[in-house]
């Protein structure tokens, strides 16, 4: 597993718990506003969907079916693929830890 070394310390993190606490904060922040924001033909859209593809492809690495990430939408559906991401990547890490325990 990759470890991230954070600045504020020298805990080593994983970088799924990283990656996991960067999409928790992405989905708050994206719920409380507009979802015609989120369009992805907007820069904010777009960045969205660059996360969940990388949640994605984390939660693959890990063994889950990452599935299909999603090119384009209006910005609901954007914020509905950013959650479902972030579930992947959940179940994926809680699998792996429950493979191991």
């Amino acid at each position: 597993m990759t470890t991230t070394l954070l600045r504020s310390g020298t805990t080593s993190v994983p970088a799924t718990d990283v990656l996991r606490v960067l999409l928790d904060e992405a989905l708050s922040v994206a719920s409380d506003d507009d979802a015609d924001r989120y369009s992805s033909r907007t820069a904010a859209g777009r960045e969205l969907l660059s996360l969940a593809a990388l949640a994605r492809r984390a939660a693959g690495e890990l063994g889950a079916d990452p599935g299909v990430p999603l090119a384009s939408g209006p910005g609901v559906v954007v914020q509905r693929e950013l959650a479902a991401a972030a579930r992947l990547l959940d179940e994926a890490v809680e699998a792996l830890a429950a493979t191991r325990a």
